[in-house]
């Protein structure tokens, strides 16, 4: 190891850190900006003249001067600072350093503890003062450092001493949340269960992703290579190190926990997501280790008092790891569908301050497993990850009880053969990509995040690179909240309009209850009044001052689901792309709280809102959609028709309209009709409204007859049906399935395949007439 010397600045090298003659100071601090690194640093070499400058009062830094001015006070001729002491540019020294870190400060006479936003006279036990705020207290490697260092002394942002973690550590438990004995050295670490231990790292930052693991590693008494590019998969190996060096298996005590009675068990039901962490045996990272939760588990091999000791039934799981999944040896017992296995760790109820024994729920995979497998596992259910229960009263060692033995596979983050997410398409994602939205995975995920209901990514669309909008697309998201309530379904659907108002995003909702499992085709329609974008509240951005962002709330304000989310133009292409993202606030909050979208189970019309207290609806726009999508069959049926044809056929005048029943279904026929159409003006929607009722009445019908052109008129006249309406042509009517969204070659807004031979000849055709 390379040391400074206290009364130079300058690196001397070391075999091993036991072999330093006098010990050595060592520094735990948070980078700095303007760090001295190690070839910024001289060496000592023998053949130096001793009456050269020094190095520690000329060209070092101020951090490293004053630092060692500090130990040299001390008596300590050696200081190691982590900055200047580990040679970065090669691989096999960095990797050395890392897994000897904590030994490094094990060995070490006295730990520095240089706290540069702490002064010396603001110094205060309240959790609130500089202090405790301190961002020394929120570093990944700074937990290992006052773990392992015996003697820490605390140093003010202006180099004075502020006490040692002995004196303080009352204060340093509240903060960290280790334990007094940990900190004063009166009970080892290893003491500790894993879950207790991996509390301690919960929310601490690292520059670096794969640090968050590596800075854990003496913590665990665990050794393994760095590998810097491979990001989650660091903590991933982490976990597999403990498992292979300990048998204490509350590394699988993560999660939310959840107090309840063998009674209840049954009425928590089965529902979990392959793309959700929580369904798998590890962890993504120390934050799922939530001190409320995993700091309260300790490891107890006795599962109960009504267990006798002597009994089989209190055995520590065994895991063992296969490229299938996790094979552990488990005690276990079903109740309903769900099995809960062992842990062979108690938990403390905050609430009834009750010692719990810890049980993780366990529920087969719906999916088939492979050839000769046996069933895989997943974690959790949507309510909780691990179950408390006690069992003093249940008898659990009776045979009615069902306890049992039993290996099991349990479903692993990374080495499960299973897609775990669903890829947000690369065309909506990329950055440089133009399309009419951009959505990633992250702002999907912030933008539908609720605290009261879990929301799940179940299918996204496929999007070529080149969709410009006018072809919708649908995502769809299931949502389970609270214990009891029902599981609902969402369809979301972007897209341009090109009726209307041509070019307007919109962005419609489509909630159905979990029983009901509609296709995406039933929804690819939108209301120009409700679903475009332009026409939502505006937000402001946190000056209060409006961003031109949009914003749109999905259930009524105050109850249990409320999502806000925005739509914010492009900084890149401008209005033309919108970029999803979380609520903000809105400029004018009742705007907001008059339009909203009702998701409720109880709600039987999908897609649709009801109107109620007043509040802005469109229930009733149901007939207006469905005669809008009728419309859109209709005319992708004549367009069929024509290039079938292959003829001159006379372009549609304008008169000619839709005789089309509100409230008739999807699969009914359609007919064309030249029943004049009352046209609108100065931009007014071209679709009914709830308040024209007369669209197609025979006065209305009438008036617009009147106004026609005589070359309309003219062209309007055609051999009429048994029912006295024109037809186009005397082909028969087809029903309006055969031109559903469902056909590839039927999409709303775009163009149907012509072959150039029919064109050819029709363009020929229409020469050759006089």
């Amino acid at each position: 190891m390379w040391l400074l010397s206290t009364d130079r600045a300058e690196l001397h090298y070391f075999i091993d850190p036991e072999a330093v003659p006098g010990g050595y100071a060592i520094l735990s601090h948070v980078w700095g900006e303007d760090e001295q690194l190690f070839h910024d640093t001289p060496r000592y070499r023998k053949d130096m003249r001793p009456d050269r400058p020094n190095v520690r009062d000329t060209t070092a830094s101020e951090k490293v001067r004053q630092i060692c001015k500090i130990a040299e006070r001390d008596r300590l001729r050696w200081l190691w600072d982590d900055t200047c002491c580990i040679n970065k540019d090669s691989s096999s020294e960095l990797s050395e350093s890392i897994n000897s870190m904590f030994r490094y400060y094990s060995l070490a006479a006295v730990c520095y503890a240089y706290l540069a936003d702490v002064p010396i006279d603001r110094f205060s036990d309240d959790l609130k003062a500089p202090f405790a705020q301190s961002k020394w207290h929120r570093r990944g490697w700074t937990l290992q450092e006052l773990i392992a260092a015996t003697v820490v002394e605390f140093i003010s942002a202006d180099w004075q001493k502020l006490g040692t973690k002995m004196e303080h550590a009352s204060l340093l438990s509240r903060i960290t949340k280790i334990p007094v004995e940990v900190l004063l050295m009166e009970q080892p670490v290893s003491d500790i269960s894993v879950a207790q231990r991996m509390s301690w790292a919960c929310d601490r930052e690292t520059t670096r992703l794969e640090d968050r693991a590596y800075s854990l590693m003496g913590i665990f008494s665990v050794n393994m290579t760095t590998l810097y590019g491979e990001g989650e998969r660091a903590f991933q190996r982490l976990q597999e190190e403990i498992m292979k060096q300990t048998i204490d298996p509350s590394l699988l005590a993560w999660g939310r926990i959840e107090a309840v009675s063998v009674h209840d068990l049954p009425d928590y039901g089965v529902s979990h997501a392959h793309a959700d962490s929580r369904s798998y045996l590890l962890a993504r990272s120390p934050d799922d280790f939530a001190p409320r939760w995993s700091g309260r588990t300790t490891l107890s091999p006795t599962i109960s008092h009504a267990v006798p000791a002597y009994s089989g039934w209190n055995k520590v799981p065994a895991c063992t790891m296969t490229p299938y999944g996790c094979l552990s040896r488990l005690v276990c017992f079903d109740r309903g569908e769900l099995t809960l296995a062992w842990t062979a760790c108690h938990f403390q109820d905050e609430d009834t301050v009750e010692t719990l024994s810890l049980w993780l729920i366990l529920q087969r995979c719906p999916d088939p497993p492979p050839h000769d497998a046996k069933p895989l596992y997943h974690c959790g259910n949507k309510y909780a990850r691990l179950a408390a229960i006690r069992l003093d009263t249940h008898r659990p060692s009776d045979p009615s009880f069902g306890l049992r033995s039993e290996e099991l596979y349990i479903a692993l983050w990374h080495t499960t053969p299973k897609r775990t997410a669903y890829p947000i398409p690369v065309a909506l994602e990329h950055e440089r990509i133009r399309t009419p939205f951009r959505i990633t995975a992250d702002s999907l995920r912030r933008a539908f995040w609720t605290a009261d209901e879990r929301i799940n990514l179940d299918s996204v669309p496929t999007v070529r690179f080149d969709w410009d909008g006018h072809v919708p697309i649908a995502f769809h998201l299931s949502f389970s909240s609270g214990r009891g309530s029902v599981k609902k379904g969402l369809w979301l659907v972007l897209g341009v309009c090109d009726s209307v108002q041509p070019g307007q995003h919109y962005a419609s909702f489509h909630p159905h209850p979990a029983e009901e499992s509609p296709s995406a085709d039933e929804y690819l329609t939108h209301s120009c009044e409700w679903d475009h974008i332009s026409t939502w509240p505006e937000g402001q951005d946190d000056r209060g001052r409006p961003d031109g962002s949009r914003m749109c709330r999905i259930g009524k304000a105050g109850r249990s689901l409320t999502i806000v989310l925005s739509f914010t133009p492009c900084p890149v292409y401008g209005p033309g792309v919108l970029v999803l993202g979380p609520g903000k606030e809105p400029v004018d909050e009742d705007e907001l709280d008059n339009r909203y979208i009702d998701i409720r189970p109880s709600h039987r019309r999908r897609g649709m809102l009801t109107e109620n207290d007043g509040r802005l609806a469109y229930g009733d726009h149901e007939p207006e959609l469905r005669m809008q999508r009728q419309r859109d069959v209709a005319s992708a049926a004549s367009m069929r028709r024509r290039l079938a044809s292959a003829q001159p056929t006379p372009s549609s005048p304008p008169s000619e309209a839709l005789d089309l029943d509100p409230h008739a279904g999807l699969g009914a026929e359609i007919t064309l009709s030249t029943t004049p159409q009352a046209t609108h003006s100065d931009g007014a929607r071209a679709t009914p409204r709830r308040s024209d009722r007369r669209l197609h009445s025979p006065e209305v019908a009438h008036d617009a007859h009147r106004s026609q052109s005589p070359s309309s008129a003219a062209r309007s006249q055609a051999p009429s049906g048994p029912s006295g309406s024109a037809r186009h042509s005397p082909s028969p009517r087809r029903p309006a399935s055969e031109a559903s969204f469902s056909n590839p070659t039927v999409r709303r807004g775009s163009r149907l395949p012509e072959a150039p031979e029919d064109v050819a000849s029709a363009r020929g055709s229409r020469r050759r007439k006089p």
